[in-house]
């Protein structure tokens, strides 16, 4: 006889939501089993790694349509198990983003000081529009809306 893994039978790893008015939001057999705790697939982020039934479309984004390994009792130790990775691929976006967000801010000092010195109103211009942008590039890696949102 083997020993259960911790989390079977426990309230915590399955939830069933059949009042959703997406329940199931994949095509499945077996609605009773149908888990909706993972409702976002936090192994989204793994890409290609993740494990799932995914494919991706003509313009490269992750279709996971067909997929319901999360969605599968069983397989919630194999999702948490996961975790570990997941938190690796944040670990490196957080450490690209802080890089882009500093070679961005060196970028922005230097046009800034290039605006103000520049006699033309055409080059002001020029420098000012690459500010914009850069600003803009700034906002998008900081996860932040530019209005504030």
């Amino acid at each position: 006889m083997s020993e259960r893994p911790y989390w079977e039978g426990k309230e915590y790893s399955f939830v069933c939501h059949k009042t959703c008015e997406y329940f199931p939001c994949h095509k499945t057999k077996d609605p009773d089993n149908f888990n909706c705790l993972f409702c976002y697939c936090p192994l989204y982020a793994l890409g290609d790694a993740c494990g799932g039934n995914f494919r991706f479309t003509e313009k490269g984004v992750k279709d996971c349509t067909n997929c319901l390994l999360p969605h599968v009792r069983k397989n919630y130790g194999y999702v948490t198990g996961k975790y570990s990775e997941i938190m690796e691929v944040a670990g490196k976006n957080r450490k690209e983003n802080r890089e882009l967000i500093r070679k961005t801010a060196e970028e922005l000092k230097t046009l800034t000081e290039e605006s103000l010195t520049e006699e033309s109103a055409e080059s002001r211009k020029a420098c000012l529009e690459k500010i914009r942008e850069l600003a803009e590039r700034l906002v998008a890696a900081s996860g932040a809306d530019a209005c504030g949102k």
